[in-house]
C-alpha cells in the first residue's frame, strides 16, 4: 500500500509532496509538523495504520507534507 511520491507546484515555484491511497471518495489528512508522508511509509504504525482502515473500508486517503515539511521543499 505505498503509493509514489507525487509534487504539487505552488504559484511562488514550491514543490508540495502528496501521495493517495486507496480508491473511493477522498479524505484529505492535513500535514503534521513532521511530514505525513514519512510517517506513513514509515511503517510506524505497524498493522493498525489508521489510513490502511480508511483504505480498507473502501476510502481513498490523501496524505501531504505541508511547505517545508517532510518531503515538501521549503
Amino acid at each position: 500500500m505505498e503509493p509514489r511520491i507525487q509534487y504539487a507546484q505552488t504559484a511562488d515555484g514550491v514543490s508540495i509532496a502528496y501521495a493517495v491511497y486507496g480508491e473511493g471518495p477522498v479524505i484529505v489528512f492535513a500535514s503534521n509538523i513532521w511530514g505525513s508522508l514519512h510517517i506513513e511509509q514509515s511503517g510506524v504504525w505497524g498493522r493498525v495504520s489508521p489510513i490502511g482502515t480508511l483504505v480498507n473500508e473502501g476510502w481513498s486517503v490523501a496524505l501531504y507534507d505541508g511547505r517545508g515539511s517532510g518531503s515538501s521543499d521549503r
